[in-house]
């Protein structure tokens, strides 16, 4: 953070000077006209610092992505903190992120993927359909519930329609969609209902779309991901539910709110997309709390030490758990002394993360062995560059160590929110991780 504060203001220090010498040039002309031009570069050049700022991304080594998956990211940094500006001035932290969510693609029958819009449990959800299988009237077919990202707050179907396209194409199978309710006009459980109701509404009538409701695959990315695991428990420990998924698969997951000092969080807190406080801020307005400025540095910085494990969840973190390879070069912790301005939040903060940390729908890594073991075979795919990395990787080795069927890989190149660019952008390395992911399901569904 030395290097990139020294940066800026060796940056700011140039501009400022080139502005100097242009208002000096323009006021011994001595014109209305340039005094204006001067202004202007003042504030021109204040606008490109405060962009330059907001924007920046500073790139590990291995991310040797083309300029384009750069951009994506860059963009992604500006969204982000413009968001948090527009919190902290009184506004929706949500709704500028909101405003960015379009695709230009969606409702084009294009690349052999067509698109039809229903409900399900009174969930709106899109159906991304092959028209290959459409044209061969295939029957008891597999299928792919896909639960989207977004930190449970934002995520629509237009921002995930290339990567539900892509999956729809390489799968041969039909995607469904299901747009769950939003934090923070619907805490939890409101998106896990919905995505409860349209699994279920969906299986039902799945004959009629050529699908098996015996042959569904769970798949969800970041949150996506914990929901996807949170229905498979609800469905699991429901003796009436009528289904169950045949296979998961994980992108990334968000699966605890107990420990956000885990070395993955603080290898990557200035990760090119996801840092603590963005997930601190999420999970927040998840559990209902909107005014969270003055929560976010006590739980970033001092959760670990609050006593908040649930009894199912203490204890597997630890040097079994966590390969050496992640534990190497890790920064010194600080103490940190937290100043907060209104006990009461504060008070309210700590009863919300006593009752959701140890919820296993809310924090799927609380789950009891008892409880792991009513999975289903499941993939988990993770980011090096990624907050989150080491959320995947100990549920992984919770699963493997109950004897169940569970494989992992971690992409070694890449940040969160990769997977939204496959199928958009033309990255060998992410094409062929994603691809490996999208076999596993066509082998793991001939299993069902």
């Amino acid at each position: 953070m030395t290097v990139i504060y020294w940066e800026y203001k060796l940056r700011g220090q140039l501009v400022l000077y080139l502005i100097r010498r242009e208002c000096v040039r323009y006021h011994s002309a001595g014109t209305l006209s340039n005094a204006m031009a001067s202004k202007g570069l003042i504030i021109l050049g204040v606008l490109t610092l405060v962009v330059g700022y907001l924007s920046y991304v500073k790139f590990p080594e291995a991310c040797d992505y083309p300029f384009h998956m750069k951009l994506y990211y860059i963009l992604l940094r500006l969204v982000t903190n413009v968001s948090y500006i527009c919190h902290c001035l009184g506004g929706s932290y949500v709704g500028f992120m909101r405003l960015m969510e379009t695709d230009v693609t969606m409702g084009i029958r294009d690349e052999g993927v067509s698109v039809s819009r229903h409900t399900f449990g009174e969930v709106p959800t899109t159906i991304f359909s092959p028209t290959r299988a459409e044209s061969e009237s295939e029957e008891n077919a597999p299928a792919i519930m896909y639960f989207h990202g977004g930190g449970w707050t934002v995520g629509s179907v237009e921002l995930y329609s290339i990567l539900a396209r892509s999956l729809a194409k390489y799968t041969g199978m039909k995607v469904i969609f299901p747009q769950y309710r939003l934090a923070p006009e619907h805490p939890y459980p409101a998106g896990l209902k919905d995505c409860v109701a349209a699994t279920v509404a969906f299986a039902q009538k799945a004959s009629k779309f050529g699908v098996s409701k015996d042959k569904l695959l769970f798949v969800g990315d970041s949150a996506g991901g914990n929901l996807a695991v949170a229905v498979s428990f609800v469905l699991a420990t429901d003796a009436d539910a009528p289904i169950e998924p045949c296979h998961m698969g994980l992108i990334y997951p968000l699966l605890q709110i107990s420990n956000f000092m885990l070395p993955s969080y603080r290898k990557n807190a200035d990760a090119p997309l996801l840092n603590p406080e963005i997930v601190a801020r999420v999970v927040a307005l998840y559990m209902g709390i909107q005014n969270f400025t003055d929560l976010i540095p006590p739980m970033v910085h001092n959760l670990h030490m609050q006593g908040f494990q649930s009894d199912g969840y203490a204890g597997q973190i630890n040097s079994e758990i966590i390969p050496d390879k992640y534990k190497r070069n890790l920064p010194a912790l600080e103490p940190y002394h937290p100043t907060m301005t209104d006990e009461r939040m504060l008070e309210l903060y700590k009863k919300a993360l006593q009752k959701n940390a140890a919820d296993p729908f809310f924090s799927p890594l609380a789950a009891t062995d008892d409880l792991l073991r009513l999975l289903p075979d499941t993939h988990i795919l993770t980011s090096e560059f990624d907050v989150l990395r080491d959320d995947g990787l100990i549920l992984y080795q919770r699963m493997k160590s109950l004897g169940l069927h569970v494989t992992y890989r971690n992409m070694e190149f890449a940040a969160h929110g990769i997977a939204n660019l496959f199928g958009a952008v033309k990255y060998d390395k992410l094409t062929n991780a994603m691809i490996e992911f999208v076999n596993i399901f066509k082998d793991e569904s001939l299993n069902c």
